[in-house]
């Protein structure tokens, strides 16, 4: 039965534990080598070897010189670190992709006992955390100088647009990962290669979906479906030790709830609340699921602290306690009513959920009325919400479910994407 995983992560809490009670147990010629540079007991520099001496998270803003430093710097510190890492029982050093999306931030946070390097255009403009290293290089320029020291890389870096070409979406989201594994294989020390998928790739699937790859293939709902699926069977044919997380929907953060980036979901919200959106595709009985960014990362966090199952494929999904799509509606119809006056006098009502015949029909009205606003909401409900259509439950041997109920996910996601001009606003959020 699952239950509620607690704040961060465990496997962190674990290792800065042990590397604590390693610390305090070594002689003092061999502790002065660690605290002091010359053996004096004046306090390292070094990130990592700080955190032990004093306890503290190393979440915190780290020193913004790191994203100046030469590929030739970047590789002596890893190396460092490497060493250090293995001597405290840290898991030693990540890359990270697709750090200043969606995701990227919260999984360094909840794996502040790992040395991160993250993968990034700009380093100057990457968010600043003490764990994090920031490297600049994209998924067709690799930095080929951390190889020799990369242990676990994390691919979080996607094309997320429903209605962006597929040769578009197949060169980041396939063309991108088949990169990565490339530069994986060159790793001496890689013993992981967790990849971000998502729950989408079930395509028209109905019943329960198992933790399995997707055969035979699917029809998709979108282009970004397939490219997702095909990135997942490279993936599956590599003798690299893969393992895939599939994500449910990432609404935004369980605290505050933040969105780093808006995406089909918090449209589709805006588009509900001006009454855009009079009718939906959907089985009756289909759920809607939402997790938080912290559960997604949690997952991430969770899968590292398990032993290496090469083919391994985990759901992130709140799976049978997701609401189905009448609960949801029903819900945010009251948060609408609370906020909006058209909604409270009954001049906007909630969506009918219809068939595909029927949306088709409204399409079709669409299209002639020559409403440009219109046309536009029909083509972003097109790329995605037929896939309502198909009611599914994503199985998940994740022993943590969400610990926030998906009506105060709701809640929280709303009033920040209410207060911050539907997500249009910058995230200003300090380094913890």
């Amino acid at each position: 039965m699952n239950v509620p995983y607690e704040s961060g992560c465990l496997s962190t809490c674990r290792a800065k534990t042990s590397a604590k009670l390693r610390f305090q147990n070594r002689g003092h010629a061999e502790r002065s080598s660690v605290v002091g540079e010359g053996g004096d007991g004046t306090e390292s520099k070094h990130p990592v070897r700080a955190l032990l001496s004093s306890g503290r998270p190393s979440c915190i803003p780290r020193d913004p010189s790191t994203a100046r430093r030469p590929a030739s710097a970047l590789a002596a510190l890893a190396q460092d670190d490497l060493q250090f890492c293995q001597l405290a029982g840290y898991a030693g050093n990540v890359l990270l992709t697709g750090y200043t999306g969606n995701l990227g931030p919260e999984i360094a946070r909840q794996l502040w006992a790992h040395r991160i390097f993250a993968l990034v255009r700009n380093p100057a403009t990457a968010p600043a955390l003490r764990n994090v290293t920031p490297v600049r290089g994209t998924l067709d320029e690799l930095p080929e100088q951390l190889r020799p020291q990369i242990e676990v890389i994390i691919h979080a870096a996607a094309c997320t647009g429903f209605r962006a070409p597929l040769v578009e979406l197949r060169r980041v989201n396939v063309e991108g990962t088949r990169a990565l594994l490339d530069f994986a294989a060159g790793c001496p020390r890689l013993r992981r290669f967790i990849h971000l998928s998502t729950t989408c790739v079930a395509g028209d699937r109905e019943g329960v979906i198992a933790e399995a790859p997707m055969q035979p293939v699917p029809d998709f709902v979108n282009a970004y479906e397939r490219s997702k699926w095909e990135a997942e069977t490279l993936l599956l044919a590599s003798p690299l030790p893969v393992e895939i997380i599939r994500l449910a929907i990432v609404a935004g953060s369980e605290m505050d709830g933040s969105v780093n980036r808006a995406g089909a979901l918090h449209h589709t919200l805006h588009w509900l609340y001006h009454g855009l959106v009079p009718m939906m595709p959907a089985a009756p009985d289909s759920r809607v699921d939402l997790i938080s960014t912290e559960f997604a990362a949690h997952a991430v966090a969770s899968l590292l602290d398990a032993p290496a199952q090469h083919g391994r494929i985990v759901h992130a999904t709140a799976g049978a306690s997701a609401p189905r799509l009448g609960e949801l509606l029903d819900h945010l119809t009251g948060i609408f009513v609370r906020t909006h006056r058209a909604w409270a006098r009954g001049s906007i009502a909630r969506p009918d959920i219809v068939d595909a015949a029927t949306f088709a029909l409204f399409e079709d009205s669409v299209r002639q009325s020559g409403d440009a606003l219109f046309r536009r909401v029909c083509d972003d409900a097109r790329s995605f919400l037929p896939g309502l259509l198909h009611p599914r439950v994503f199985a998940s041997s994740l022993v943590a479910a969400p610990s926030a109920d998906w009506r105060t996910l709701a809640d929280r996601v709303f009033t920040w994407l209410l207060s911050h001009d539907w997500g249009r606003q910058p995230v200003l959020r300090h380094a913890a």
